[in-house]
């Protein structure tokens, strides 16, 4: 720790870890308050529940909500959770200079600190990362006293204290010991015969109906962690990743986009069938019923992004695997998820009732085509809190609303007509047809193999797909 190479390392370690965190604190407050200047961030539980509310009216809040930190205190922050929160979660529309220093700073940051190797830095190198960093902090408006305090830990006026430095190096050899832990896992895995062997295990076990619910929670999860950095396109039930976009004119409104990826096959008839439905008012409920992992929730946001586009209808999205449906207040959760989803102006957690605060925007959704999306609802209907649920759908369709519910299970509503669309596994010919169109080239016999083990589940075709692009494709 006492050489010249240790002690740049830790002067960049401060500098990195301190003076810029601290810096990245102060861009999300002023970004944050600059477009959200009805809920500017004071740093409580308040403001970040209004942060959740948009993530979950997003559709987002599924594959991210572990990444969300636990407060709402920007000083308790890691770096982490700092470059999710400004680069990652889709609560902010930084400028693409902006987001440029950030990334660049997080490159850093996970090249030193992420993966470090040794606690040293030569001159020459310290110099040229100090560089970068000066030409990132110029780039978020650093002001004066920052860059001179980054200054003066380069040149050794300000000195790093001895516990700090003994606090990193501790820290080091725990990643260390990770890294050494992961990278001899991964030498065990690394062949794409074990991949496909592990698959066909997999396969066999989710087509076993007593571990269908089981191995839908694994997939997902799996896909989670390999799927982060696809391209957003349209899809239908092949392709889960479901982005974040803001639509709208004078409010914004917010549901989850699906784009449609080059190898979309399947169930254009029944979107297209439900958009005209929805559209000339010949029916004003669509339910998308199915096993797991068979593309509800997908093809029903398809049908949304449709009926925006063609049609300017206003969305809302609903996600009541999120709601406590055993709540006493269930009624109220779902108006103030359905009310903000819509960009009304209301705001969570304020004294404005949600259920009378819906009644008021009746007026204005009867001028406007409106249409919610419940995703999810087997959780209600199966709760003590069915009947409440039904009450409010009935609200809603009274007022000439629209409504595409998502269910696992069948369920009606007494004296309304429903449009129901039931998705099943896609046929063999159209499962191998979206394999070849994810991985060009792949040999025929292994493609009709896979098609036959999938059972035409959607999700496992597109888990199959990613990791045979990163076999072939990516290596």
């Amino acid at each position: 720790m006492d050489t010249p190479q240790n002690r740049n390392f830790f002067k960049l370690a401060f500098i990195l870890l301190e003076i810029v965190t601290e810096q990245l604190r102060n861009v999300f407050k002023q970004e944050w308050d600059k477009q959200h200047p009805n809920n500017p961030w004071e740093d409580d539980n308040n403001s970040l529940q209004y942060f959740i509310q948009i993530l979950k009216s997003g559709g987002t809040w599924k594959n991210i909500k572990s990444k969300v930190p636990k407060s709402g205190n920007r000083d308790d922050w890691d770096p982490t959770a700092l470059f999710f929160m400004l680069l990652y979660s889709g609560a902010l529309n930084l400028s693409p200079i902006l987001k440029q220093h950030i990334d660049k700073l997080r490159e850093i940051r996970n090249e030193y600190f992420g993966h470090p190797s040794t606690a040293s830095l030569s001159d020459s190198k310290f110099q040229a990362v100090y560089n970068d960093i000066e030409v990132c902090m110029c780039g978020l408006n650093c002001s004066a006293s920052i860059k001179k305090q980054m200054d003066d830990i380069r040149t050794g006026v300000m000195k790093i204290p001895e516990d700090y430095m003994r606090n990193i190096e501790a820290e080091m050899k725990k990643v260390v010991a990770e890294m050494r832990t992961v990278v001899a896992l991964q030498a065990d895995n690394n062949k794409l015969l074990t991949k496909l062997h592990f698959l066909q295990k997999l396969m066999l076990f989710f087509l076993v109906p007593l571990c269908a619910l089981v191995c839908f929670s694994f997939v997902s999860s799996f896909m989670q962690s390999t799927m982060s950095s696809r391209e957003s396109v349209r899809t239908n039930c092949v392709n889960m990743d479901i982005p974040v976009t803001r639509i709208g004119n004078s409010f914004g409104t917010y549901f989850p986009e699906s784009l449609k990826p080059n190898y979309y096959v399947g169930h254009d008839r029944e979107i297209d069938t439900a958009v005209s439905l929805l559209a000339n008012g010949t029916y004003q409920i669509v339910t998308i019923t199915g096993p797991p992992a068979i593309g509800k929730t997908a093809t029903a946001i398809t049908i949304a992004q449709e009926l925006v586009k063609w049609h300017s209808f206003k969305v809302a999205f609903v996600d009541f695997e999120q709601l406590n449906v055993t709540s006493n207040q269930i009624e109220k959760d779902i108006f103030q998820e359905i009310l903000f989803s819509l960009g009304t102006g209301f705001v969570p957690g304020t004294d404005v009732d949600p259920k009378q605060e819906f009644q008021t925007q009746m007026r204005t959704m009867k001028l406007n085509q409106t249409l919610l999306i419940f995703d999810g609802i087997e959780t209600i209907l199966d709760s003590k809190s069915k009947s409440k649920f039904y009450e409010v759908t009935k609200q809603c369709l009274s007022n000439n609303i629209k409504l595409i519910a998502t269910s696992r299970k069948d369920f009606n509503i007494i004296g309304m007509s429903i449009h129901q669309i039931k998705l099943e596994p896609l046929s063999e010919p159209l499962s191998a047809e979206a394999l070849h169109k994810m991985c060009p080239g792949l040999n025929e016999e292994l493609v009709l193999e896979i098609s036959k083990k999938t059972g035409g589940v959607p999700l496992l075709l597109e888990l199959i797909g990613h990791l045979l692009q990163e076999a072939f494709y990516e290596e």
